[in-house]
């Protein structure tokens, strides 16, 4: 089953919204995790759900 394009949207939205917060976090660790986030989000905008077949 294919993503649509909302969904795609959604996971490139949350995504971007991730790196801001990556990038506004004073914590070391706390930018990590919302850099971690954003690529969980990259990844399934670009490459649909893990555990599609």
């Amino acid at each position: 089953m294919m993503m649509d394009s909302a969904e795609k949207h959604y996971f490139l939205e949350r995504a971007e919204a991730e790196l801001d917060l990556a990038n506004e976090a004073t914590h070391e660790s706390a930018a990590r995790a919302h850099y971690y986030l954003a690529g969980f989000y990259l990844d399934r905008a670009h490459n649909g759900a893990a555990n599609e077949n």
